[in-house]
């Protein structure tokens, strides 16, 4: 019999999360990629590297894009939440090191294969990267902190 030094994976599922919380970290996350891909920041060469114009972009729905954008992000973040109840996330330290960790383990790992076998640029790998990292780290902060 092997004993147990903590709760099981089935007690960390029943974890409480604050959906508010998960809600606020969603929001913020929205924020800062409405910032982002603005033309303040990185919309045209995030763009260039897509090979999308302005008049190619046209015809998207953007309710429907934004509205589906956000309730991925909603999910990402009650995801994200159970990592910061699993690994004991509560200060903001705890937050940046799970941040990154996620990013790099998950995000950074996945996307270079959009690099690797979709020919996207290495424009597009930072500009999509460093957005989903500091997303990541400030989701993180928000769930460890307010939990």
């Amino acid at each position: 019999e092997v004993a147990s030094s903590g709760p099981t994976f089935k007690n960390r599922m029943d974890a409480m999360i604050n959906y508010w919380s998960v809600l606020v970290a969603a929001v913020a996350s929205f924020v800062i990629g409405s910032v982002w891909y603005s033309p303040v920041m990185f919309a045209e060469p995030w763009m260039k590297s897509l090979n999308v114009t302005p008049e190619s972009a046209k015809g998207m729905t953007m309710g429907k894009v934004l509205g589906l954008g956000f309730i991925a992000t909603v999910v990402q973040a009650y995801i994200l939440a159970h990592f910061a109840v699993y690994v004991g996330a509560v200060s903001v330290m705890d937050g940046v090191v799970l941040g990154i960790w996620v990013w790099l383990g998950f995000i950074a790992m996945f996307t270079v294969t959009g690099v690797l076998y979709e020919r996207k640029s290495m424009a597009w790998y930072w500009i999509t990267n460093g957005y989903q990292l500091v997303s990541l780290v400030i989701m993180s902060i928000i769930l460890a902190i307010w939990r």
